[in-house]
């Protein structure tokens, strides 16, 4: 049965962020429309990952996640507290979307020296979904600033026996994607519109 979405405009914000669970994105994507259509929407949004619930935590930055792929200057001002909540949220659906959000955001260049030690600590997360998005981003940063390439490709190399296959199967393709500039980067790997654009299709599988 398909979900029902809720009312939409800011009285319906947070119920349809409340809807679900930790296991399915609920209703983020009706919210992401909604956004979309009515950019003043965001802020209540953006407010929702310091919610206590849970569950509208991580809808919250799913939904987040999704709108950057196509309005990153709606985050204009805010990496620094992004990076913040990507490092402290107990929830792992949080952390995994925030690694997205930097990758995101890695396509301004001024971005980078935030980014970077973000995306390195989460290199480091007990999770295998951040590992493994955070191994996304920082491949995207290396790939769109070769002077970065060397300090990722070092820490890298230190999860190449990582006991999760999808982690050190993830890393030695990103060392592959890093170590030569005729290695193209999985399209998969990149959903924002603005990083495509910045590394330019010749790039991308």
């Amino acid at each position: 049965m398909a979900k029902k979405a809720k009312k939409s405009g800011k009285s319906g914000i947070l119920r349809n962020l409340s809807a679900g669970s930790l296991q399915d994105d609920g209703l983020a994507d009706e919210v992401v429309e909604a956004v979309l259509s009515d950019n003043t929407l965001f802020g209540e949004v953006y407010d929702a990952p310091l919610e206590s619930n849970d569950v509208v935590r991580a809808h919250a930055v799913d939904a987040i996640e999704k709108i950057t792929r196509l309005r990153p200057d709606l985050l204009a001002g805010r990496l620094s507290e992004l990076c913040r909540i990507s490092l402290n949220d107990e929830i792992p659906m949080v952390r995994w979307h925030m690694a997205m959000v930097l990758g995101h955001l890695a396509y301004r260049e001024e971005n980078r020296d935030e980014i970077r030690p973000a995306l390195l600590r989460l290199l480091e997360d007990p999770s295998v979904f951040v590992k493994s998005w955070a191994i996304v981003s920082l491949s995207i940063l290396g790939k769109l600033y070769r002077e970065e390439r060397g300090e990722i490709l070092e820490h890298l190399s230190r999860h190449q026996g990582d006991p999760s296959v999808a982690v050190s199967s993830k890393v030695r393709k990103a060392a592959r994607v890093l170590s030569a500039d005729s290695e193209k980067i999985p399209g998969g790997w990149v959903k924002s519109a603005f990083v495509r654009r910045a590394l330019g299709r010749s790039t991308l599988t």
